[in-house]
């Protein structure tokens, strides 16, 4: 639905290299996001922006990380029924 082929969005899932660095880049920064507490390293955030993310794109990625938490802890009271395609 994201325009990514299956292969790519299971190398995504799996934290693996996608062959497109910008994209690499984003992938590792949200999984650093979602998988650490406290503040992101220094070094962590220059590695996206050199990337070519922007100030402002890295809150959007931050808005986003935050708004799907926000839902899957929704969905989890709710016992909501997923029905989001699943990978081939």
């Amino acid at each position: 639905m994201a325009g990514l082929s299956p292969d790519t969005m299971r190398k995504i899932r799996a934290g693996e290299a996608t062959g497109d660095a910008k994209r690499d880049a984003l992938v590792r920064f949200v999984r650093i996001l979602i998988k650490t507490s406290g503040t992101v390293d220094a070094a962590e955030v220059s590695r996206v922006r050199d990337a070519g993310y922007t100030e402002r794109q890295l809150i959007e990625v931050t808005l986003a990380v935050a708004v799907i938490t926000f839902t899957n802890l929704a969905n989890r009271i709710n016992d909501t029924v997923v029905d989001f395609p699943a990978v081939e």
